[in-house]
């Protein structure tokens, strides 16, 4: 059931503050402040009864006082504990489940848990975490999950399925959803039971999963049903966007946690507060945390802090009052029990916890979300702007859809609207009810059952006159209404495959994603520009699948802030070693020498790590590094140790071999780097992701991905193995972005001029016209001040471009090249000026070249292929803005390995 969560943090920058704080007020916790109560917590007092528990128990008393727990083990067998105290619990004969647990799909499976005895009747009701849909083979998220309702009538000895209580509001099959992420539903949930404010409380774990590696991404929801309903279907309502507003079965819902998972939720008499006892989801770091809140009505949660290290308790949690054996109110002192099913051979055990009073000063953790937006519908998760016109089919109905002409039929099947060409001609369907808009974008999905030929169209006017991206057996194109053109090529869509098209209009620019990649950026001169609706066209025997529509005026921007960490960050061992100390490994010496760091290994591996540095995800990381003998060491980042286990990042270097080493696996990514002892030499590895770019001495030698690299935080350091005897200096860190164009152009978007930009050879390809500029800039990372623009540049054809820095319009900077000479442009107080800093290397057609401009305040250091060939003062424009690219007169330049670093 429990799945090791791993995320990860692009780093995307703040919208405007005005759509900040829109979003902002749907989130429910409120500030972080210092908790106004203190606690303690004692050793683990082993619990053996509980060990085998794999989903948190229920635990209430009958009318005749008997207290009563039921568990489902990990092979599923309901367990049926009785007592008077949580202390004098028998095992009775396990319960059974009749054949209304009819596994629908096939595979389903059930655990039962958050028990209510009917005090009236003594009718038992417990809630039911399913999992169905399994797949052994995918890297992540490997079933579905729901919640249901079962009930007893002879003290959980047989137990019959009432139905399911609270869904997703998503498809319950992987393949169903475009992109890499999917919705893997609702689950892991716990029970509170309100009986002073008369309604059951269901907190419940939500989250999304990518399909192609071991990364998810959860958080904590809630539904709630009044008691007198018994918790059966239909009379859960969640929570939404600050109201019980939606469904159970099926509606929207929003966080109140994210990045933690709810085990248990109980009444503090000591507090006079709701307690919430969670989890984070760090990878590798599940801490405990508190909240409170004062309404449940209002769900007026604080923001989950920390009150115990993560090696203390295992996956499932539950607080039990020693006293009472009460789980619901609990007084000053409680049991924190902790179980995992005896995964690891650890056997259930509890804390003893006690409240007091003061003060304490809390440590809370950064939220986590996919990079991309998912159709969650709610903030953070789904980037879809306030007031979007969206129409998702859920009803099957139809609503403004209407055929303009052709024989086709246009139905909705499946919540899905669908089309059938039945003859070798055309069908257009246009929504009537959508807005009509001249600037914005337009998302759906769509689904090709057969024969692949489909028109999204916007500003329709008439049959003859609209604006259209057209699809054919993976030939890109555009249509206006009386002509077509020809855009790029990708591989076919396989049949019945679901994919995700976003498209960006804004005049004659236009941007094409394709599940979430964008592929070309440029003008299309022939498209209509006024307002008008959108729409769908098919064509020659197609069938084709469309569903999640999204329209709006306004663009989707990443909500995402930057994450709390510093951002820079470096260490010149003038001080003394400061906090580095040998953390794996063994036989290690670990000094500073003459003012450099110097680490000398044993037989083995040594690593080494600043506990003073900051924790990293994507990152650049520098290094001057001298090998004194044995040519083997690394630099190590995203480092994290508990007490069972200990992953790391390092990128690793053995006589002309640069590698990589996870603690758990290693490997060569190139050869033939050769490094002389007693030299100095500079290494910098940029990460983002699992992707790595590797310079040495200035000049690029390694960038792509390293599968087996995690995605997590985690501090820097060292290594040296084998006999090895190697100094460091100067070490240092910068937060960084990376667009590499593997898989597409990412945020590069044509801002000016007229040219062509396209995803080409995995690089970022740039096209100019005779006598014309044109001008592309990554619109939606945020704007820069200081800092360092890397990148590569190969010239396909001419030679003439400009990388631009500190981009607003009304200022510019940039370092231009034009055939041989390299100049510094600068566009301030409506005068552009160009001033020649030097002349050569010269970058000859089809040879790739490194360049890095350093830019502080008006301090400027150009390096080409790794040597300096400038630095200087020059009157600047100093103003923070974006970076991009400008070329002119008939150049083709090709783009990769972007990197911009922040000081």
């Amino acid at each position: 059931m429990f799945a090791s969560s791993i995320r990860i943090e692009r780093l995307i920058l703040p919208i405007a503050i005005a759509a900040l704080l829109t979003i902002a007020s749907f989130l429910i916790p409120n500030k972080a402040s210092a908790a106004d109560f203190t606690w303690t917590y004692g050793a683990d007092t082993t619990q053996d009864q509980f060990t085998h528990v794999d989903l948190n128990p229920g635990i209430a008393r009958d009318a005749q006082g008997n207290l009563w727990v039921i568990y489902t083990d990990g092979s599923l067998i309901i367990h049926r504990l009785k007592g008077t105290t949580i202390d004098d619990l028998i095992e009775l004969p396990n319960g059974t489940r009749d054949t209304s647990f009819n596994r629908p799909h096939g595979d389903d499976n059930y655990w039962l848990n958050g028990l209510w005895i009917d005090p009236a009747d003594g009718k038992w009701y417990a809630t039911v975490h399913m999992e169905f849909n399994y797949n052994p083979n995918w890297p992540s998220g490997r079933w579905t999950r729901g919640i249901g309702l079962a009930t007893s009538t002879d003290e959980g000895l047989n137990w019959h399925y009432e139905g399911d209580i609270v869904t997703s509001d998503n498809p319950t099959k992987r393949d169903e959803f475009a992109g890499d992420y999917w919705d893997w539903g609702v689950g892991d949930q716990s029970l509170y039971v309100d009986t002073a404010g008369g309604y059951f409380y269901l907190f419940y774990g939500a989250g999304w999963q990518s399909k192609s590696e071991w990364r998810d991404y959860l958080s904590t929801r809630v539904a709630r049903c009044e008691i007198s309903s018994k918790m059966m279907p239909g009379c859960w309502q969640k929570w939404h966007n600050g109201s019980w507003s939606e469904p159970g079965l099926g509606g929207h819902d929003t966080d109140l946690f994210n990045n933690s998972g709810i085990n248990a939720v109980f009444y503090s008499t000591y507090l006079n507060k709701f307690v919430a006892v969670g989890q984070t989801m760090i990878p590798g770091r599940h801490d405990g945390t508190f909240a409170t809140a004062t309404d449940l009505s209002t769900q007026n949660w604080t923001v989950p802090e920390k009150f115990i290290d993560a090696d203390r308790l295992y996956w499932y949690n539950w607080a039990v009052d020693p006293a009472t054996s009460d789980r619901m109110q609990i007084g000053q002192n409680f049991r924190l029990y902790s179980a995992q099913n005896f995964y690891e051979n650890k056997s259930g055990k509890y804390i003893n916890v006690s409240l007091g009073p003061g003060t304490t000063v809390p440590i809370t953790f950064p939220g986590s979300y996919p990079e991309v937006s998912v159709p969650d519908y709610s903030p953070l998760w789904d980037w879809t702007p306030v007031g979007a016109y969206r129409q998702d089919f859920s009803n099957n109905g139809i609503g403004g859809w209407q055929k303009i002409y052709g024989t086709a039929d246009w139905t909705v099947e499946d919540k899905q609207l669908k089309s059938i060409t039945q003859d070798g001609g055309a069908t257009l369907a246009v929504d009537n009810a959508s807005p009509s808009i001249a600037d914005g974008y337009m998302s759906f999905t769509v689904k090709s059952v057969s024969n692949q030929r489909f028109k999204a169209v916007f500003r329709y006017q008439d049959w003859n006159r609209f604006a259209a991206i057209l699809y054919d057996n993976g030939n890109i194109g555009w249509d206006n209404g009386t002509s077509v053109g020809n855009l790029f090529s990708i591989p076919p869509f396989a049949d019945n495959s679901v994919h995700l098209i976003d498209i960006y209009f804004k005049g004659d620019f236009i941007t094409v994603y394709i599940d979430h990649e964008q592929k070309y950026s440029g003008k299309i001169p022939s498209f209509p520009t006024e307002a008008g609706k959108i729409g769908f066209s098919t064509w020659y025997y197609s069938t084709i699948m469309f569903d999640n529509v999204v329209v709006s005026a306004s663009l989707p921007v990443s909500p995402h802030p930057l994450p709390p960490y510093i951002a820079s960050y470096s260490n010149d061992f003038g001080g003394g070693i400061a906090g580095y100390q040998e953390r794996f490994g063994s036989g290690g010496t670990w000094a500073v020498e003459n003012g450099e760091l110097s680490g000398t290994a044993g037989a083995g591996t040594t690593v080494a790590i600043d506990s003073n540095s900051p924790r990293i995800k994507n990152a650049t990381i520098k290094a001057k590094v001298k090998p004194i003998s044995g040519q083997r060491f690394g630099i190590v980042a995203r480092f994290n140790q508990n007490a069972t286990a200990v992953s790391y990042n390092a990128i690793t270097y053995e006589n002309g071999n640069i590698g990589y080493d996870t603690s758990s696996a290693t490997g060569t990514l190139v050869s033939g780097i050769n490094l002389a002892d007693g030299t100095w030499h500079d290494l910098e590895i940029t990460l983002n992701g699992l992707f790595v770019v590797i310079k040495v001495d200035g000049v690029i030698r390694y960038s792509g991905e390293v599968a087996a690299f995690r995605m997590g935080e985690g501090n820097i350091g060292f290594m040296t193995s084998n006999n090895a005897h190697v100094h460091f200096d100067e070490v240092s860190y910068r937060m960084s972005e990376v667009y590499h164009f593997q898989k597409g152009i990412n945020d590069f978007r044509n801002a000016a001029g007229n040219g062509t930009w396209l995803h080409e050879n995995g690089m970022l390809s740039g096209q100019s016209n005779a006598g014309e500029w044109t001008t592309n800039l990554n619109e939606t990372m945020g704007d820069v001040a200081d800092g360092k623009l890397s990148f590569s540049v190969t010239p396909i054809a001419e030679t003439r471009f400009i990388a631009l820095l500190r981009y607003t319009g009304d200022t510019q900077l940039g370092l231009m090249y034009n055939d041989g000479e390299y100049l510094l442009y600068a566009y301030q107080n409506g005068q552009s000026t160009m001033q020649s800093l030097f002349n050569g290397p010269a970058l000859p057609l089809g040879t790739n070249h490194d360049i890095d401009i350093a830019f502080s305040g008006q301090n400027l250091k150009i390096a080409i292929d790794g040597a300096e060939k400038y630095s200087g003062a020059p009157n600047i424009p100093t103003t923070a803005g974006k970076i991009g690219f400008s070329l002119w007169a008939n150049s083709h330049i090709h783009f990769d390995n972007v990197v911009v670093a922040r000081d």
